[in-house]
């Protein structure tokens, strides 16, 4: 069995390439027109679906990994992990207090002590000088939360979702009525600045919401361009503006922030009119935060709400091998090289059937020799992975003629 593109607007990735079943990714919306071609020894067939592949209604950003510097799915494998820079968070104030639970998409992260939040280890990334407004003027920050009303009894006024030390805010205010987020900027000398937002039309108590913040980083509060959106919808400051911002290294907090003197507003907790300590940790599950060095577009935002997973990784892909190659006794022939995209691929040359009448070695490298051990016609594939995602080469139909035969795959 072998699946095959006949038509259509983009490319198909088909994993496995020769499975009875297989997953067939598409790179585009539109009309595709894919094969599926059997053959034994002594005949063969094919059978055309048509497969209509459709968007969500709006447009697709054509790349959503452009300017991600930093994305937490927290799901298995390594959940506390960064999937772009690699750094591995921690709980605080422990593992116990804050953990994984079933999220938007896979898992996401709970806080479940008061105060406690997911200290992720690393900044806003933003270059500059120290304790200056940053060089890049948009910081733009994603993901999906759900308010548990059952989990709120110590968490009122605003809790924090995104906190980077008091540099940056992303906040959240838990009781009915009151305005629904804040965005919260530290500049030069401390000076700070923010903008109130009110509650979606819906109440995010008891479901998931999608919040982008889409930070200006350099601007006066004068004509700061910042937004904020819920669901898609871009929402107007009820109140305030935010101004610039300042380069700082502190770690980026998700679901609560460090704990200060109690009454200091600014901080991880603070006092009711009672003397009671109240926490600004979130209460309920975090899902999905992503960290953009650039401003999304109406579009992309939307897509985003549409989509609750979207995986940075595109996976590898490979191109510029030919699709059939003839050879004769004596001739060593190089062929390729292949177009290989992707960062520490790993490379896996095969026989598509299995016949045995192919002899590889260093079928692991870059490069592969293939000896034609009887005569014959047969298929070669060529598999690349980068530990998360798997692409096939379109099968090569080699035929050899005379036994012996040597060529060279790159």
């Amino acid at each position: 069995l072998v699946w095959s593109r006949v038509s259509g607007p983009g490319t198909v990735n088909f994993s496995p390439p020769n499975g009875a079943a297989t997953k067939a990714t598409f790179s585009a919306a539109g009309t595709y027109v894919v094969r599926c071609t059997a053959e034994n020894a002594d005949a063969s067939a094919v059978a055309d679906a048509t497969v209509t592949v459709t968007d969500s209604g709006v447009s697709v950003p054509a790349f959503l990994a452009d300017g991600l510097i930093r994305y937490w799915p927290f799901d298995n494998g390594t959940p506390w992990a960064d999937k772009v820079a690699g750094t591995v968070g921690a709980f605080t104030p422990d593992v116990s207090g804050c953990r994984q639970v079933e999220g938007i998409s896979g898992n996401g992260v709970a806080a479940r002590t008061t105060p406690g939040y997911f200290n992720a280890d690393g900044g806003l990334r933003e270059s500059g000088t120290a304790n200056e407004p940053p060089q890049g003027r948009w910081l733009t920050v994603s993901l999906w939360m759900w308010h548990d009303p059952d989990q709120d009894v110590s968490a009122r006024k605003e809790v924090s979702l995104v906190s980077a030390g008091l540099t940056y805010g992303l906040r959240y205010n838990c009781e009915n009525g009151a305005d629904g987020f804040t965005l919260y900027h530290q500049g030069k000398g401390g000076a700070a600045s923010k903008a109130v937002y009110p509650r979606p039309a819906t109440d995010p108590k008891g479901r998931w919401t999608h919040v982008v913040a889409v930070s200006d980083r350099t601007t006066a509060a004068a004509s700061n361009e910042s937004e904020l959106w819920v669901d898609g919808v871009k929402l107007a400051a009820t109140s305030g503006a935010v101004g610039p911002g300042r380069v700082r290294n502190e770690s980026v907090l998700i679901g609560g922030m460090a704990v200060g003197t109690i009454g200091d507003g600014a901080n991880g907790s603070y006092a009711d009119a009672q003397g009671n300590a109240l926490s600004r940790t979130f209460p309920g599950v975090i899902d999905e935060v992503r960290i953009y060095s650039r401003k999304l577009s109406a579009a992309e935002i939307k897509w985003l709400a549409a989509h609750p997973r979207v995986d940075a990784n595109e996976g590898p892909c490979v191109d510029g091998l030919p699709a059939a190659i003839c050879v004769g006794k004596g001739l060593t022939k190089a062929v390729g090289p292949a177009i290989v995209s992707g960062s520490n691929v790993a490379y896996r040359w095969f026989e598509l059937d299995d016949d045995e009448g192919l002899v590889l070695d260093s079928a692991n490298q870059a490069a592969c020799r293939v000896t034609g051990r009887t005569v014959g016609r047969y298929r070669l594939v060529l598999e690349v992975s980068d530990g998360e995602r798997t692409t096939c080469s379109d099968p090569i139909a080699v035929e050899v003629l005379a036994a012996g035969t040597v060529l060279v795959f790159r």
